[in-house]
């Protein structure tokens, strides 16, 4: 019997494979649109990129240039407030094109705000092209959601968006969920780290989501992060509704993101120092942070030639390893740092919980 979607047989591996090798091309496929086209271009067809450019601002028979490219690719655009004004509608286009890199000098309000609403996290300020070229890269890579899951009650296109290129990019994966009841029936479960519930969600039974969590004993062990939009302000029913049943604190999506960014960087990133610590010896080896070579051989004198041997090939190959993996774990904050803000508790609305 004939089944849709099976192929068996030489021919049917050849055209999986002819399939898997034009997804691969096209995601090879870059469009770059900035005022100096001429810094990067060089730099990423020397990676394999093949790129379509444009120069800023784009006229409208670019833009629908644009609409007729394929999608899958990665885009990169400059941004400032200038271009915000006279070329808003080239970035509504791109959305539809791939993920966006956004570049840019100086980052206002003004520009933070138009990317946040269009959904785009990642920017660069001033990159040279050797810098650019590893996180666009890193930005393609595919992740598999091995840390964990995260579940989000949300319907702002923009904010989920946004989350989900936050949650991937350190290995989880957004489970994105339309009702309060779809959270308790299948979306909670050992592997979930955190739930993020959008206030401003249409869908949203807050009684409902209290009266659940504080009925449900499995949720008190997964931290709920309740978030809005602080623009729409806060409303009396959603202070007084029992959330401090269910979370201290009412983020705003500014610092929603600057903590899953802060969060999730140093859960990946403080691992790999403390091996390294581990791996240098350093607690027997402080004095060699601070002091000089002269000093150290004092401070040492009865232990210094029975020191650890940090340099086995193993333990050389671990550090080496460490390293790596330290500065691919910088690579994929680095376009996502400009989301982190300093704040403090102090500054964050609170749902009536006690300190």
């Amino acid at each position: 019997m004939w089944k849709s979607g099976i192929t068996r047989g030489p021919a049917g591996r050849s055209r999986i494979n002819k399939r898997r090798s034009d997804i691969q091309k096209i995601m090879k496929q870059l469009i770059l649109a900035t005022t100096k086209n001429f810094l990067y271009r060089e730099e990423l067809v020397r990676n394999g990129y093949s790129v379509t450019e444009y120069n800023l601002p784009v006229p409208e028979s670019g833009m629908e240039e644009i609409e007729s490219l394929e999608s899958s690719r990665i885009c990169i655009a400059e941004v400032s407030e200038e271009i915000v004004n006279s070329n808003s509608r080239l970035f509504d286009v791109l959305r539809k094109k791939g993920k966006i890199l956004c570049l840019s000098g100086q980052i206002s309000n003004t520009v933070k705000k138009f990317l946040l609403d269009h959904g785009i996290s990642d920017l660069l300020q001033n990159p040279s092209a050797d810098r650019l070229m590893p996180y666009v890269r890193i930005m393609s890579e595919k992740t598999l959601g091995r840390s964990g899951s995260m579940v989000i009650l949300d319907d702002s296109d923009a904010a989920k968006e946004v989350l989900k290129n936050i949650i991937t990019r350190f290995d989880y994966q957004p489970v994105f969920i339309a009702s309060v009841e779809e959270l308790f029936c299948s979306a909670l479960n050992s592997g979930v780290r955190f739930v993020l519930v959008n206030l401003s969600a249409r869908s949203l039974d807050l009684n409902g989501l209290v009266k659940k969590f504080y009925a449900c004993q499995h949720s008190t062990t997964i931290p709920v992060l309740v978030y809005k939009d602080m623009r729409e302000g806060l409303f009396v029913h959603e202070l007084v509704s029992g959330l401090n049943r269910v979370t201290r604190f009412i983020l705003s999506l500014d610092e929603l993101f600057s903590f899953l960014v802060d969060v999730l960087f140093k859960k990946e990133m403080i691992p790999l120092l403390a091996s390294l610590k581990k791996s240098s010896d350093f607690d027997h080896c402080s004095s060699y942070a601070d002091e000089t070579v002269s000093r150290i051989f004092f401070m040492n004198e009865k232990s210094i030639f029975n020191q650890a041997n940090i340099l086995t090939e193993k333990n050389f190959n671990e550090m080496m390893r460490l390293i790596r993996a330290m500065e691919t774990t910088l690579l994929k904050v680095f376009g996502l740092r400009w989301l982190k803000i300093e704040a403090d508790n102090k500054g964050i609305s609170t749902a009536g919980k006690g300190e």
